[in-house]
């Protein structure tokens, strides 16, 4: 039986074929058709692919190879060897099999046969280019006639050896009659230059033969491993996490997380699993549509119908206390989810507590009385822009236990003409004094680019000012982080 990680090399050629073609949704809730019947067999074939990249990754460093029908199996373990590149990888191969070549930087891994042509895998480093400017190099060589180049089929998917790294598919077709060969190609950003796996592989018309010499070059590719692989700095900002305007029709708003390992999961109406590469969003559910998207600076445009790219805002890394007072950090948090979740999202909240008096006479109900702001901002340049946010008046309910605080309610005011007999009811003897802290604008913008400030530098972020709708920008403070409620010895 063929190993699942043969399977990979043979049949990841075309599996993004159909599967990233992006299919017919309108609006952020994807209300549209399915996709025809070959991009949902191309889904499958991604997630089943997907599944064998990761057993590669996982198996890339073990000696040995899984049982396969190939003449490989007849031969004795000790034609198996290691070929080491100087550039850091290294794959193994049979000996009694296989014969290297080295040529220009190139290694060419060729299977032994006597016929006039020989199938093999060259591998090569490519410096100076990216990944699909080397292979518009190499695939010209197969052929500069418009119709072999229309032929060439090109796709995108996990790099051999890895399960978090992403290539560049190349794929032509050759001839039955072996008269022209099958090519692949794949290239990846490898460690600040491409590195390039090419299959050449002839047709004899025997299919037992065709299998064995298959399935040998596959193990060859299968059992590549990296002495180290860096970042691939072309994918460098986009991971993370992203978020549509909310939907008029259903009032939910649409979320898309990506992750550096190229998985991730859009939320529509549903969550649907996803692999991400250069230009698509490829369903990993053969039930799922595809979608197209562009990047332009830290939004995304995913094409969700065949008219609509619905812009996806990235996200800044959600609002946490940065400081080490645990009252302080519980306090933030019912602000941030449930006072700020009254909002229209952004790409940021933070809010901006302005506190009149903290009463712990009773550990069962610590009473916190303040103004308790809140702000969306999302990121222009360097400058964080307010979206929305309000006030908040009133007094948090905390109890203090062995485990610190826990918030059990809050007193808020109401709005409108009812404000003011509220207010007195829950602030009582302390009216006169919140209504003076209230109305010091200097003393809450001050606390409000205190906790601005201390965010960016707990996150380390390139922000350098707020600005309210209307107003010039107010430049940040140095943080106080661990001085801003109290001194730390």
């Amino acid at each position: 039986m063929r190993s699942t990680r043969t399977i990979i090399i043979r049949r990841t050629v075309g599996f993004l074929a159909g599967a990233l073609l992006a299919a017919a949704f309108t609006g952020c809730s994807g209300n549209g058709n399915q996709g025809t019947e070959a991009q949902t067999t191309a889904a499958a074939e991604t997630q089943e692919t997907s599944a064998a990249a990761e057993t590669t990754a996982r198996d890339a460093n073990v000696s040995g190879r899984n049982e396969s029908e190939t003449a490989a199996d007849s031969q004795n373990a000790s034609d198996e060897q290691s070929y080491q590149s100087k550039d850091g990888w290294s794959v193994r191969y049979d000996a009694s099999l296989i014969e290297v070549k080295e040529e220009d930087g190139a290694a060419a891994f060729i299977y032994k046969n006597d016929s006039a042509e020989n199938s093999m895998v060259t591998i090569r480093t490519v410096s100076g280019k990216q990944p699909e400017e080397a292979l518009a190099e190499l695939t010209s060589e197969w052929g500069e006639d418009d119709s072999i180049q229309e032929k060439i089929h090109r796709s995108e998917g996990f790099f051999p050896g890895t399960s978090d790294k992403w290539g560049y598919w190349r794929t032509l077709h050759g001839t039955t009659d072996g008269t022209e060969p099958d090519r692949t190609a794949i290239a990846g950003e490898y460690n600040g230059g491409v590195l390039i796996f090419e299959f050449t592989s002839f047709r004899t018309g025997d299919d037992g033969i065709d299998m064995a010499q298959s399935d040998v070059l596959a193990e060859i590719v299968d059992s590549v491993a990296y002495e180290k692989f860096e970042a691939q700095s072309m994918y460098e900002g986009i991971a993370g996490e992203y978020y549509a305007e909310e939907d008029e029709e259903t009032g939910e708003t649409c979320t898309l997380s990506l992750k550096e390992d190229h998985t991730g999961v859009l939320h529509l109406q549903n969550d649907s699993r996803i692999l991400w590469g250069s230009i698509r969003l490829t369903a990993a559910n053969p039930a799922d549509p595809s979608y197209e998207y562009t990047r332009e600076g830290d939004t995304l445009l995913v094409k969700l119908d065949q008219e609509n790219w619905v812009p996806f805002r990235k996200e800044l890394p959600a609002y946490e206390y940065p400081g080490p007072e645990q009252f302080y950090y519980i306090l933030y948090d019912y602000i941030v989810k449930e006072i700020g979740s009254t909002y229209a999202r952004a790409d940021v909240g933070i809010p901006a507590p302005v506190i009149l008096e903290v009463d712990e006479s009773d550990p069962e109900d610590v009473r916190v009385y303040g103004n308790f702001w809140y702000y969306n901002y999302n990121l222009e340049g360097k400058t964080l822009q307010t979206q929305s946010g309000g006030a908040c008046p009133g007094c948090m309910h905390m109890k203090k236990g062995e485990g610190g605080y826990e918030i059990v309610s809050m007193e808020r005011t109401t709005d409108g003409a009812g404000y003011e007999e509220s207010a007195k009811k829950i602030f009582g003897s302390r009216y006169s004094e919140f209504e003076k802290l209230n109305s010091d604008d200097q003393q809450r913008e001050q606390i409000r680019a205190q906790v601005i400030a201390n965010y960016v530098e707990a996150n380390e972020l390139d922000i350098t000012e707020y600005q309210d709708y209307g107003w010039d920008p107010v430049e940040l403070p140095e943080e106080n982080i661990d001085s801003f409620y109290s001194q730390l010895d």
